[in-house]
């Protein structure tokens, strides 16, 4: 299964959060509204709009799943 990038946005009384997350192809198209779930902490939020679709760099799942990853693994600014 392909995972195209997308920017959404969300909003919630006067905020407006912005998001940009891979989402699967089926799910990633313009102006659809959608509900989430963060990795981390397991929460559902809805009414998340994709904005735009980057339909240029279809990646398969093993890819983001890893690329999503690789922040833990990066040094901090404090270890040169």
């Amino acid at each position: 299964m392909d995972f195209l990038q997308c920017a959404m946005e969300r909003k919630e009384g006067d905020a407006k959060e912005t998001l940009v997350s891979w989402l699967p192809q089926k799910f990633a198209q313009q102006g659809r509204v959608l509900k989430l779930q963060n990795r981390e902490s397991k929460i559902w939020t809805d009414g998340w709009i994709v904005k735009s679709v980057n339909k240029h760099m279809p990646l398969d799942e093993e890819i983001v799943v890893k690329r999503s990853m690789a922040h833990t693994k990066q040094r901090g600014v404090s270890d040169i």
